[in-house]
């Protein structure tokens, strides 16, 4: 059997209009960060606008003429580039501040920025992902949208469940699938379908719910998606995990408009013919609490670095108001501010174990680039700010990796904004903008950054 015979047998009448769907270009989306504000008062400061996402309150459906990966703001962390339907399983999971939370299948990063934003700078985000190169793309996205306190891990999940048993109070496995549900934005992948893929994907997917549980804390929530259309990866899966494990129970989720009940009323399915969005499924379980004093996680408290004066005397001097971190660890000479919860992290992969902070050499720090976008929108009063618009050709220089001219009053290190949000940091020497953007995020070629 075919892809096409496959979902003509899922779909039944409906699959005409499925077929059209597939037809129409990919659904292109993005998600305002919490993290820097009102998501309302976030759009109005771009010259478009898009069609709400019912199921996520910040999140937009774009107009397809819009290259929203090119504008200034970007850069700054203000937004999120999501496809609308994979912003369901996060809000799904119900984030509470405070809360210990692992996203255990986690690049590119757009869950995890959505985790991040639910915790509000309170609790614990581990975002592991297991494939090395993955894992540094999502520790990049979530320093740009700003998050502190984020722990990127490059583990499997079983190594991860003999660390953390009963650790977390939510955890989202947005599982690796056979990405049927994708089709329409890699048409190729269409044709490379093979009937016996499911199979496979779904003893992977088994695994790694596997050591989902034995992490998640009773009383806890997990939400598992995919964004494939297969029973075999969705549903079965699902009841083989409550068949096998008698403390877990399935959480009723809402049907928001174009939201399909699963089958066997098992989760709930996003198909790209009913809505505006790719296909996804999500399903969200329960473990059943159980009576008992809660053990306190243990913390992180050998192995943190004094921060030196070089560090101190930098923060006194470009982030006046921002207080020196207390729980700084130092990889060589590059330092990172410890999430306030963070837990021992000997013999785990670690991508990033924070906040970077920046290079300690002493006699002079050098800040790192995550530094100057981990809080915003900033004003010249917290510390040395360039500010500019975004139609402004400093903002072009300066995302291009080029030096410009600033006025030869100013020296020392200053942030550089767009419309008041960071996007870097800059030397000024004698006149000129010492460019500090790491090389790896220099935009070349055509760039179409303001907006007229």
């Amino acid at each position: 059997m075919g892809f096409d015979d496959a979902m003509r047998a899922l779909l039944g009448e409906a699959y005409p209009a499925y077929e059209e769907a597939m037809r129409a270009p990919a659904v292109k989306g993005l998600r305002f960060n919490p993290l820097r504000g009102d998501p309302v008062k976030l759009e109005a400061l771009l010259p478009w606008q898009g069609q709400p996402v019912p199921w996520c309150p910040e999140g937009r459906v774009l107009p397809e003429s819009i290259r929203a990966g090119r504008y200034a703001l970007h850069a700054a962390g203000v937004y999120y580039l999501q496809e609308p339907s994979a912003m369901a399983p996060a809000v799904q999971l119900k984030v509470q501040p405070g809360q210990r939370v692992l996203d255990l299948c986690a690049a590119p990063g757009g869950k995890s920025g959505q985790l991040a934003a639910a915790l509000q700078g309170e609790g614990l985000l581990i975002a592991n992902e297991p494939v090395m190169s993955r894992a540094r793309v999502l520790a990049e996205n979530l320093q740009r949208l700003g998050v502190e306190n984020a722990i990127v891990t490059a583990e499997k999940p079983q190594m991860l469940a003999r660390r953390f048993p009963g650790y977390f109070d939510r955890i989202l496995v947005d599982a690796p699938c056979s990405g049927e549900g994708m089709f329409r934005r890699n048409p190729d992948a269409r044709q490379e379908w093979q009937e016996g893929s499911n199979a496979g994907c779904a003893l992977r997917q088994s695994e790694i719910l596997e050591a989902a549980y034995q992490m998640l804390k009773p009383g806890g929530k997990l939400v598992y998606s995919t964004c494939t259309f297969s029973k075999i990866e969705n549903e079965q899966v699902c009841q083989a995990y409550l068949d096998a494990h008698a403390d877990l129970s399935l959480e009723e989720l809402p049907l928001f408009p174009g939201w399909e009940m699963g089958f066997g009323d098992v989760g709930a399915r996003l198909y790209p013919h009913r809505l505006q969005g790719e296909g996804q499924f999500l399903a969200a379980f329960i473990k059943a609490d159980k009576d008992g004093e809660e053990r306190e996680p243990e913390k992180i408290k050998a192995g943190l670095h004094k921060p030196s004066r070089a560090m101190a005397d930098f923060f006194s001097a470009a982030l006046p108001m921002r207080p020196l971190p207390e729980r700084v660890i130092c990889w060589g000479r590059q330092c990172f501010a410890l999430p306030q919860d963070a837990p021992p992290l000997d013999g785990l992969k670690i991508v990033l174990p924070g906040l970077q902070l920046g290079e300690d050499r002493e006699r002079y720090f050098i800040p790192a680039h995550a530094l100057a976008l981990a809080t915003a929108p900033f004003t010249s009063a917290q510390g040395p700010l360039l500010n500019y618009a975004a139609e402004d050709a400093e903002i072009l220089h300066y995302l291009r990796g080029e030096t410009f001219s600033i006025s030869k009053e100013l020296e020392g290190w200053h942030r550089i904004a767009v419309q008041g949000f960071p996007i870097g940091w800059v030397k000024a020497v004698q006149g000129r903008a010492q460019n500090h953007l790491p090389k790896g995020l220099r935009l070349t070629g055509e760039i179409a950054w303001r907006y007229a």
